[in-house]
């Protein structure tokens, strides 16, 4: 992985090729973490096509670290030929196949080990730790959002649903780009992990309520 341009042009070969021929208008994007980010960056390009997005746990920048130190380092090791090697302390475990206890992602057991589940029946579904390619591409693509022409490249309402306990993503750089956006806002949920549609009931019921009322309000 060398560049998110890469996720930009499928997302815009996906519309053009197989949702505007045949699926009827109005369009709206749902998209988590990672895929948040991405249609972020599509946001521009699809301005004529999609009339609202929601995102949950948008991968705004890492938790710790400045993009640009990241971005930098990565580099480097990129240059040595390393781009395809774990980042530092990751490697091939499949990360579904980790204990309940302490994982970063949903405090729901029973989701979490559908999950598992799914995993143990194909595991060529499972990820492991991201590569030193992946994190420089997604480095550079913090960076770009980080940009103050970058609110002018997002012209559609966006609303931001950050999971309260998100060890993940950053919550702090979500909210700063949300304030930055004229179009879009943000509503945290407390308690909630990284995968908040995986999460409790009483956790991933707020998110639907957000979801409903900012969907509904198109109209």
């Amino acid at each position: 992985m060398r560049d998110f341009a890469d996720y930009v042009n499928d997302f815009e070969a996906v519309m053009q090729e197989m949702i505007l021929p045949d699926c009827p208008p109005p369009y709206f994007v749902l998209a988590h973490s990672m895929g948040a980010a991405v249609a972020l960056l599509s946001a521009a390009r699809l301005r004529t096509q999609i009339e609202r997005m929601v995102l949950t746990s948008p991968m705004v920048a890492l938790p710790r670290g400045s993009p640009e130190f990241f971005a930098r380092l990565s580099g480097v090791l990129m240059h040595l030929g390393l781009g395809e090697s774990f980042v530092p302390g990751g490697g091939a475990t499949i990360i579904q196949t980790r204990p309940f206890r302490g994982n970063p992602v949903t405090s729901d057991p029973v989701r979490y080990q559908r999950s598992v589940d799914i995993v143990d029946a194909d595991p060529s579904v499972g990820i492991g730790a991201p590569t030193i390619g992946w994190l420089n591409a997604a480095m550079h693509a913090s960076l770009r959002m980080a940009e103050p022409n970058f609110s002018a490249e997002v012209p559609m309402p966006v609303l931001m649903v950050l999971a309260g306990a998100d060890t993940i993503v950053s919550n702090q750089a979500a909210e700063k780009l949300s304030r930055r956006l004229k179009t879009t806002a943000h509503l945290r949920i407390p308690g909630a992990k990284h995968e908040i549609m995986m999460e409790r009931d009483e956790l991933r019921d707020q998110f639907w309520v957000a979801f409903d009322a900012f969907v509904e309000g198109r109209r």
